[in-house]
């Protein structure tokens, strides 16, 4: 795939232009369904990331492999007719902390291993560091700059060794993340800098130096920024404009550095469209996706309730319960995060801003529940009264004869809704929803 398409955007903003990317932590299959659909109308490439530690790793198991992430996702782009010389693939996070019970010499050679199977499979953005302790390192100190750079010029190495063979425009691009500063007070002990970003992109310079790969500095697509958490349980925290207004005017050497702005979910629109004004060229999103795709299904489920509940031949799905059945059972991916008694741990597992349900959309019974419910509004299609109490927003589609009545379309419309935000706020599309 052609990674300087990726470049040609970076550089439009450099210029000023409106123009960035989403990229997308989401792999749930109805949300990447839509992401298709929406570049597809727009013109767009699609970007899709994920954790270095979601993949299975060399001498572990229990995750998805790097080829099944990638061909799972390549499958649904077939079914959607998209062309893959749009679609992007990135990993995060690829670090020797990732084996951080092991030597570091092994650490360091399972990183390598696994850097050159992602080249190897075509994975075209890549974040690598070296920052965090490994076993017999100096417990309680911060690594010298000296060895994250030598431990970070192996890594680099082992990516363009597995890179050789590839033309130039297919080369991997890189990102790098920042550290913030020192000497802050304790409100600002995470707040990024400009100094910040300069530092880490010369880091950056001196590793490709001293890896022999002097070349990689302008692959360098993006320096990767954590603006704040954005929200918390119940509300959206903004974030701060001028922060972004000073951030944005990033310039390392004679070279305009774009940005990727980590966790935008749920930001207003005008936020997300200062961040692109400001050179942040990449929005990360995800949680926002998926929450989108349960408020839709509670809609529905709610619609199911009104409309059938003591209906002759009609099982209902009582999916809301079944969703929450399946969060009790195995709580460890909410439990430390919805604090208080039972019931403002139920209500936080249906409607937290921390979406951690959708950590149970593979669950064998919310899969059932989620077809009976689709099953059951199919046969039965909703009133346009009900529907426009419930989702009136889909309601004005489908009584313009824009959107079918039916369950998976009106979920898939309600998604891309929230994808639009994104679209817009990087320069594919305008205001209206087509």
């Amino acid at each position: 795939m052609r990674t300087s398409l990726l470049i040609d955007i970076m550089e439009a903003n450099c210029r000023g232009e409106r123009k960035g990317i989403y990229a997308v932590g989401s792999h749930n299959s109805t949300i990447l369904e839509v992401c298709f659909q929406q570049a597809l109308v727009d013109g767009s490439p699609v970007l899709l990331e994920i954790s270095a530690n979601m993949l299975v790793l060399p001498g572990q198991s229990g995750k998805t492999s790097p080829a099944d992430f990638m061909n799972r996702i390549k499958h649904i782009a077939a079914e959607a007719e998209f062309p893959l010389d749009r679609l992007f693939f990135g990993v995060n996070d690829l670090s020797p902390s990732l084996w951080q019970d092991e030597s570091d010499e092994s650490a360091l050679n399972k990183t390598c291993e696994l850097i050159s199977d992602i080249v190897d499979l075509g994975f075209n953005k890549m974040g690598i560091h070296a920052g965090e302790l490994l076993k017999g390192d100096p417990v309680g100190e911060t690594l010298a700059q000296e060895i994250i750079i030598a431990r970070e010029t192996v890594l680099y190495q082992a990516a363009e060794r597995a890179a050789v063979k590839l033309p130039d425009e297919e080369k991997p691009l890189y990102v790098i993340g920042v550290h913030p500063g020192q000497g802050m007070t304790e409100d600002q002990k995470n707040m990024v800098r400009k100094e910040d970003v300069e530092i880490a992109v010369d880091q950056f310079g001196q590793t490709a130096e001293a890896a022999g790969l002097p070349e990689i500095k302008e692959r360098l697509l993006a320096v990767r920024i954590f603006l704040g958490t954005g929200y918390d349980s119940e509300n959206v925290i903004p974030f701060d404009s001028s922060l972004l207004k000073e951030l944005g005017g990033c310039v390392c050497g004679d070279r305009s550095v774009v940005l990727e702005a980590l966790q935008t979910d749920f930001q207003p629109q005008m936020v997300l469209d200062k961040l692109v004004d400001n050179h942040f060229a990449v929005l990360s999103v995800g949680p926002e996706l998926t929450y989108a795709m349960r408020e839709a299904l509670f809609s529905l489920a709610m619609m199911e309730n009104e409309t059938m509940i003591g209906k002759p031949g009609v099982y209902l799905s009582n999916f809301i319960i079944e969703l929450d059945r399946a969060m009790q059972s195995a709580p460890q991916h909410w439990q430390k995060y919805y604090t208080g008694n039972g019931f403002e741990q139920l209500v936080a597992r249906k409607y937290s801003l921390y979406d951690r349900s959708r950590f149970y959309w593979e669950n064998k019974d919310v899969r059932k529940m989620k077809k009976r419910l689709y099953d059951n509004l199919t046969a039965n299609p909703v009133p346009l009264t009900v529907l426009r109490q419930f989702m009136p927003r889909q309601y004005e589609r489908v009584a313009a004869g824009e959107l079918e009545n039916k369950p998976k379309a009106l979920v898939m419309d309600a998604v891309r809704y929230a994808l639009h935000r994104y679209s817009r706020a990087c320069g594919w599309t305008e205001i209206n929803h087509d």
